[in-house]
């Protein structure tokens, strides 16, 4: 198959996850905002929005770093691109942990400063475990993108935001803001 053939394949298996990533958001959000008031889908979108800045900021360009060099397992070789991924895993892991930490240690006078609410405190533990679980979901579907397996990564990734855009639905709709 001609590389040309091999990227605009990639690329459709990347833009269809993408797109369906996006639909299950869209889809979601307004169910959310008729099961939660006006105020608790704020609280619910601050805690979504952090964990999604703390994940991009503790990644440190790492993920770059691992498609790009992971992509080239062909000319630098299988041992170096396992070593590229098993370190890359583990410090993405050590900073999402350090972040998640501080984010735990600090949620009190986050919520309470930077919110201005302390009630919210409690949301934002909630938002710490959420951030120390990212990278275990996120970093394998770097290595599918970087090892070019676009098909899985795409099942994957739409398989993924199918359920992580339910499973706030099913829980608020049992239990509120607590569950979503």
């Amino acid at each position: 198959m001609s590389k040309l053939v091999e990227l605009f394949r990639g690329g459709a298996w990347l833009t269809l996850a993408d797109l369906s990533a996006r639909v299950a958001a869209a889809c979601s959000l307004p169910i959310l905002a008729r099961l939660l008031s006006p105020e608790i889908l704020g609280i619910y979108s601050i805690v979504v929005s952090l964990v999604l800045t703390a994940k991009d900021f503790s990644s440190l360009g790492i993920g770059i770093g691992i498609h790009r060099n992971g992509a080239q397992y062909r000319t630098i070789g299988s041992e170096a691109v396992s070593r590229l991924f098993s370190i890359g895993f583990l410090l993405i892991c050590i900073f999402t942990t350090i972040v998640a930490l501080l984010v735990w240690s600090l949620r009190d006078p986050l919520s309470r400063i930077w919110l201005g609410d302390s009630t919210i405190s409690p949301f934002l533990s909630y938002a710490a475990i959420l951030i120390a679980l990212q990278p275990l979901s996120e970093i394998p579907l770097k290595f599918l993108a970087a090892l070019h397996q676009f098909r899985t990564h795409a099942a994957q990734s739409s398989f993924a935001a199918i359920i992580t855009n339910s499973i706030p639905l099913i829980f608020a709709w049992q239990l509120g803001i607590s569950g979503a």
